[in-house]
C-alpha cells in the first residue's frame, strides 16, 4: 500500500530525515536509499509517495519513495486565470447577445449593438496594448482612457482582456472605477431600452 506525506526534517549530511504522513499518525523515517539512484536529494517541504515498512526495532520506515508532482503556485495562478477568462467570456457573450437581440427585435436602435461591438473590440485591444507596454516599460495609457472604453459600451471586451492578460484585476481602486463605469453604462442602456 502506498502512502503520501511531506518531508518535514532532512539531514543532508547524514542522508536521512522524517516524513509527516498526510493522513496523520506517527512520523516516518526515510533514508536517501529509499529513492531511486539518480534522483535528487530530498528537501524539507517535498511531498513524497512511499511504501511503509518497519525497521528491526519496529519503527516506521519509508521504502520505494517517489516525489509527488504537485501543482506549483504559478500553475495554480494560471488555472485560476483560465477560469476567470471563461467566466468573463461567458458574461461578455451573454451581455453582447442580449444587446444584439434587443437591436434585432427593435427594442434598441441598431446603432447600440454596433457601438457595443466596436467599443468592446477597441477596449480589448487597448488593454492588450497597455499590458504589453507595462511589460516592456514603455509609454502607458491613462487609466481614464481604459475606463472610457467601458463607459461607452466596451466593458464586455475590457472584462475579457483584464482576465486574459491579467491586467488591472488586482488594482482595487481601478476595479471600483471600472465597475462604476459598467453600472453607469448599464443604467444608460436601460434608459434607451424601450
Amino acid at each position: 500500500m502506498r502512502h503520501q506525506g511531506r518531508i518535514t526534517e532532512w539531514n543532508n549530511a547524514r542522508g536521512f530525515g522524517f516524513i509527516t504522513p498526510s493522513d496523520g499518525g506517527e512520523r516516518v523515517f526515510i533514508h536517501a536509499t529509499a529513492f531511486r539512484l539518480g534522483n535528487r536529494r530530498p528537501r524539507p517541504g517535498d511531498f513524497v509517495n512511499y511504501s511503509l515498512s518497519r525497521d528491526e526495532n519496529g519503527r516506521a520506515r519509508a521504502d520505494h519513495a517517489t516525489y509527488c508532482v504537485c501543482r506549483s503556485a504559478r500553475t495554480a495562478r494560471l488555472a485560476d486565470s483560465r477560469v476567470g477568462v471563461v467566466v468573463a467570456g461567458l458574461v461578455s457573450i451573454g451581455a453582447l447577445s442580449a444587446i444584439s437581440v434587443g437591436g434585432w427585435v427593435g427594442k434598441l436602435p441598431l446603432v447600440v449593438p454596433t457601438t457595443y461591438l466596436i467599443c468592446s473590440l477597441g477596449a480589448y485591444f487597448h488593454y492588450r496594448k497597455d499590458k504589453a507596454a507595462a511589460r516592456s516599460h514603455s509609454w502607458r495609457s491613462e487609466e481614464v482612457a481604459l475606463l472610457t472604453w467601458g463607459l461607452f459600451g466596451g466593458w464586455p471586451g475590457a472584462l475579457v482582456a483584464q482576465h486574459q492578460f491579467r491586467h488591472k484585476i488586482k488594482k482595487v481602486d481601478f476595479q471600483i472605477c471600472f465597475w462604476i463605469s459598467v453600472a453607469l453604462n448599464c443604467l444608460g442602456l436601460a434608459i434607451v431600452w424601450e
